[in-house]
């Protein structure tokens, strides 16, 4: 839905791909979040966040 890989936001997850402010602004825009969102720092004692699924998304019907 963000126009990318998987694989490629796996790796900008795990800090091995450099990404450019239009991919974090499309990736904001899909997980409904500010961009500002992703530099904010968790609380000490901060629930770390759920992984997501595994696999790709369903095909719509045609």
């Amino acid at each position: 839905m963000a126009g990318c890989e998987p694989s490629y936001v796996g790796r900008i997850e795990r800090g091995r791909e450099n990404t450019t402010i239009e991919t974090l602004e499309n990736l904001a825009h899909t997980l409904g979040i500010q961009l500002s969102d992703f530099f904010v720092a968790p609380e000490p004692g901060d629930r770390k966040p759920s992984p997501l699924r595994a696999g790709r998304k369903p095909r719509k019907a045609k």
